[in-house]
């Protein structure tokens, strides 16, 4: 994390990554930022990397401000105690099928939940109390990152998004945070509703990703 900021990625840095990609059976890849050293975008084509996806990058500020009130019938059940549910929801609600899309997905949660300050979020209906979506949240040093949201595909435009972003908002300005992120699809739902709640797009974000014939050099 943070890699390539003052200076390339090395060869050595590129065969950690692939290496430590492999052990998990699953893609490398490479994200690259406005803040990213050039040379690591051309070094990363060169060994055969090619730009499978984009991000966006959001950011909002909490203070003297409330984020509007989520959804009713929908309440956020607890925070980390069920990594195993939290994980299902999650594919549930990417559509994560494939054995490599859930080995990521299971593997982001397990560790998200092992960084302190971090918490995973369940959203429920409250009156089946049947999961229907999902969250997690970092504070660290004044700031909140809102990551890793879904919603189960039989819920959807309820208000789930609204509701997981609303109770973490709230969540960070009690815990003194001033600025908010998150990470999105860009003109995606997350986006969207991220906008209603007063964040503004920061930067955008190239995933490069090993491809299946490239040579190790």
């Amino acid at each position: 994390f943070g890699a390539g900021l003052d200076a390339p990625l090395s060869t050595i840095d590129f065969e950690c990554v692939e290496a430590r990609s492999a052990a998990l059976g699953v893609d490398a890849t490479v994200e690259v930022t406005p803040l990213t050293h050039p040379e690591v975008r051309s070094r990363a084509v060169a060994r055969g990397d090619v730009a499978t996806r984009s991000m966006r990058a959001m950011c909002g500020t909490l203070q003297d401000r409330e984020p509007p009130l989520g959804a009713g019938g929908v309440a956020i059940a607890w925070s980390g105690e069920r990594v195993d549910v939290w994980q299902e929801v999650s594919a549930a609600g990417w559509g994560h099928t494939s054995t490599t899309e859930r080995l990521a997905g299971d593997a982001f949660a397990t560790a998200l939940a092992s960084v302190p300050g971090a918490d995973l979020l369940v959203a429920v209906d409250v009156v089946s109390r049947e999961p229907v979506g999902c969250a997690g949240l970092t504070v660290r040093d004044e700031v909140a990152t809102l990551l890793a949201m879904a919603t189960v595909p039989g819920a959807r435009r309820r208000g789930v998004h609204a509701r997981l972003i609303e109770h973490r908002l709230r969540r960070a300005r009690a815990e003194g945070c001033g600025i908010a992120t998150s990470t999105v699809e860009p003109g995606g739902r997350s986006e969207r509703n991220l906008l209603r709640s007063g964040f503004t797009p920061w930067f955008d974000i190239t995933v490069l990703t090993r491809g299946s014939d490239a040579r190790h050099g």
